[in-house]
């Protein structure tokens, strides 16, 4: 976060700020950034996406399909899932249309440009040398969208606490585990 978001925020609040950050703060990690572009061209090759030129929702099969393999772990599939059902639970990923394909191009555009420690010459030692407030970052070890590798060393820069989950709902363990992020934010919050 740069000294001026800080700032502002301490004026706007005009108490200490914390800070709670779920995901990456930055994607230089392959395992983050090179997925987005994947999922970008799987929707650009999508005969629906008309080149972003729809006037009504298309259905990005190819979308829903990366999506649905990345969201959660082969895990949370595997026991969420009768292998009887796969099919009925694959056809209900691809028909949910919930992905908008310009909000997943502009998503991907913006994430990918989300590096906190750019405007240090890429070190992580630098930004976290500015961060002078409480933090608790929250990562998911099974995240196979957003590598938490990153956040990690960050969070092991700044000193500060870490909420490791380890849960199969992958990207999406904020909904699976809501009562223990919730309980930690609390408890971060109340110190």
């Amino acid at each position: 976060m740069s000294k001026a978001r800080v700032q502002i925020r301490q004026e706007v609040f005009g108490c200490e700020t914390k800070v709670v950050a779920a995901s990456g703060p930055c994607p230089t990690l392959c395992g983050s950034s090179c997925r987005r572009p994947a999922i970008r061209q799987n929707l650009e090759a999508d005969p629906d996406w008309k080149n972003g030129q729809y006037t009504t929702q298309p259905r990005l099969h190819l979308l829903d399909c990366v999506h649905a393999l990345v969201l959660t772990t082969p895990e949370h599939v595997a026991s969420s899932t009768p292998v009887k059902e796969f099919e009925k639970f694959f056809a209900e990923q691809v028909e949910d249309g919930s992905f908008d394909g310009n909000d997943s191009v502009r998503q991907t555009q913006a994430i990918l440009t989300q590096d906190i420690a750019a405007s240090f010459g890429g070190f992580l030692e630098r930004a976290a040398a500015i961060v002078h407030m409480p933090a608790l970052i929250v990562i998911n070890r099974q995240d196979h969208l957003v590598n938490p590798t990153t956040s990690i060393q960050f969070a092991k820069l700044l000193k500060t606490q870490v909420l490791e989950l380890d849960s199969n709902c992958g990207h999406r363990a904020h909904r699976c585990e809501q009562a223990k992020i919730g309980q930690a934010v609390n408890d971060f919050l109340q110190q």
